[in-house]
């Protein structure tokens, strides 16, 4: 199935930085998002054009399948279907309803995934897809993308992306975003 995708370069939005090492923990922290709740369909770490994890390892718990773990800030306790691992459910752009949803109170959520020991990677690009609910009303305005090899994100990590002033009108629905970095 082809899936179309924005690619987002050097020349269109802020430049992130280009890592020299690789890394086992990915986190997205969204510093502005509007809305209800933010909402993320798919989240992937890049090397080239290979998602991390792949399209076609779909987890079906934060743990599973071994040895990825997902983890959020927070999930939308309202709405509890929608937890970590359903950002790395689906196929990117496959326009699927299932996602992850940040608590409404959650001011600055980040969503988090581990590849596992001895699967570290060295990322060239980050793809986001917003929910197929997603569109003018619900849409993340600013994020950063890093790094870590803890998992702590208290300082260690190394930060790959910061994104510029995203309006509604650049996310649609259920279209990934590859930022380059």
């Amino acid at each position: 199935m082809a899936v179309n995708m924005k690619s987002i370069g050097i020349n269109n939005v802020s430049m992130g930085k280009a890592p020299a090492t690789s890394f086992r923990f990915f986190r997205l922290n969204v510093q502005v998002w509007v809305g209800d709740a933010c909402r993320v369909e798919a989240l992937r770490p890049r090397v080239g054009s290979t998602n991390y994890p792949s399209d076609a390892t779909h987890m079906i718990t934060n743990t599973n399948p071994y040895p990825l773990v997902a983890s959020a800030s927070s999930y939308d306790t309202y709405y509890p279907g929608f937890p970590a691992w359903q950002a790395f459910a689906t196929t990117p752009g496959s326009g699927s309803l299932i996602r992850w949803i940040c608590d409404p109170s959650d001011l600055t959520p980040w969503l988090q995934i581990d590849l596992g020991a001895g699967n570290e990677i060295t990322p060239t690009a980050v793809l986001i897809c917003p929910d197929g609910d997603s569109g003018s009303l619900r849409y993340i305005q600013n994020f950063t993308f890093s790094g870590s090899n803890t998992g702590a994100f208290t300082g260690e990590q190394t930060l790959f992306y910061t994104s510029a002033t995203l309006s509604n009108s650049f996310w649609t629905a259920s279209l990934p975003v590859v930022f380059t970095f």
